[in-house]
Formats: structure tokens, sequence, C-alpha cells
């Protein structure tokens, strides 16, 4: 046999067993995923997203709707949004408002600020309601302004400041910075606590208590820590829409001005 006759066959044998080789771990994964589906884990594959983008939407009667579907208000009719989480589609039914009943379609299109047209594409939160999936909308019509934020920041901040000055204040300035102090922890930073609170109830998926965090912002000496528990408990918020940061705020109040 010739050199070249070798090496040819050299090469032949190579590539046989090369295939063999790919054909083995063809074979290992497949038995790999024979014994995965074989395998019972006790519990479902999570298929559930918490967002997603609305991909369509259709207006339907009221008996498209699976029974038992939390729609918040009793409607005729129902809009019914295709929404896309990547992997699969879900969706979602909001009762469709008439002259004599409101819903959460108008009160969620109101706190993101946003036409229904502009729903096409937009990414939505999802929730889970009695064992369907829903959008994420507020319980209730949206209430306050966004700017009560800088209210909380400000009235905390200037509470701080007096209270720190108060001791070194003297017979002449201590009065009145006292009562300053006093109004301001007693009735103006309550207040703005409490406006604010109301916004991020009815634009977000925050529940808490605006009535119960005003009262604790009203206590003296522990305001600034009922403060700063509630900013805390207020950034965990999911807003349904566009919420600006504190610098974008004071951005805007500054060109305003000008």
């Amino acid at each position: 046999m010739s050199e070249e006759e070798a090496t040819v066959e050299a090469g032949e044998c190579t590539t046989v067993e090369s295939g063999a080789d790919a054909a083995d771990a063809d074979d290992a994964a497949a038995s790999f995923l024979e014994l995965d589906a074989d395998l019972d884990t006790g519990q479902d594959p999570e298929t559930g997203a918490d967002s997603g983008h609305v991909a369509d939407a259709e207006r339907v009667p009221r008996e498209r709707c699976p029974d038992g579907y939390p729609l918040g208000a009793r409607t005729d009719e129902v809009l019914a949004l295709t929404v896309d989480i990547g992997l699969d589609e879900r969706v979602v039914y909001l009762a469709w408002p008439d002259e004599a009943t409101d819903a959460p379609l108008v009160w969620y299109l109101d706190a993101t600020g946003i036409e229904l047209r502009e729903l096409y594409g937009r990414e939505v939160q999802l929730a889970e309601r009695e064992g369907h999936t829903t959008l994420a909308t507020p319980a209730e019509a949206p209430r306050g302004s966004g700017r009560w934020y800088g209210g909380v920041l400000g009235g905390a901040a200037l509470s701080a400041g007096l209270l720190a000055t108060l001791p070194a204040a003297g017979p002449t300035l201590g009065p009145p910075l006292g009562l300053l102090w006093g109004a301001l922890t007693l009735v103006g930073l309550p207040y703005a606590v409490y406006r604010d609170a109301w916004y991020v109830r009815t634009h977000s998926d925050w529940d808490g208590g605006p009535l119960f965090w005003a009262t604790l912002s009203a206590l003296p000496l522990l305001n600034l820590v009922s403060v700063a528990s509630y900013l805390y408990s207020r950034s965990k918020a999911n807003f349904f829409g566009f919420e600006p940061s504190l610098r974008t705020r004071v951005v805007d109040a500054v060109r305003s001005l000008l």
C-alpha cells in the first residue's frame, strides 16, 4: 500500500469515527430529553409572566369573557387585549365603559396619561386575580398629582433643618421657628404625604393607606422616621405609566420659573 493510499484510508476511518461520536452524542441527548419528559416533579411549569406587550385588541360581547373573570364593572361589552409575554400570549379583558358606568379601563388610561390607540405595542403589567390573568389597573379613579412627592421631600428636609436649628436659635428666633416647625410637623408634612400617597395608590400597584401614613408623619420627632419609611415603601411601587425621577421634576420646576 502506497503512502497516499494509507493517508486516504486513515482519513476515512477518522471520518467514520467522528460520525459515530456525533451519533452517540445525539442519542445521549435524546435519552436525556426522554428522561426529562418522564420525570414528574409534582409542580407545573411556570407559564405566567408579570408583564408583556399588547399585540392586539378587540371589542367583544361580555359573553366571550370567561366565567368569573374579574372585570371590575358590569357592562354589555368588554375589551379583549392580546398580550405577548414572549413564549406565549395571554388574553386579558376589561369592561368597556358606557354612559352610566365608569370602568378600570378609563382609570388605567387616566393613570398612564395615554389614549387607547397608544396601547398597541406598549408594555403592560399583568396580575393574578381570582384565578385569572388580568391587566394591572387602578382599583379606583386616579387622584392627586405627582408633584406632591417633591412636597414630601422638601417638607421633611425643612422639618429636619428647623429641628436642628431650634437649640441654637435663642430667645428671639426660638419661638417663631418653633411655631413654624410645629405647623410644618402637624399640618404641612402630613398633608403632603396624604396627597402624595393617594397619587401613588391610584397610579401604581401600591396598596398603602394614605391616612395611615399621614397620621404617622404628624407625630413630632418620629415623623422623620415615618416619612423615611413611607418613601421606602413608595419606592417599591410599580407605576402604570411613566414616573419621572426627582431630578427631572426639579429641572421641570426650575424651567417653569424661567
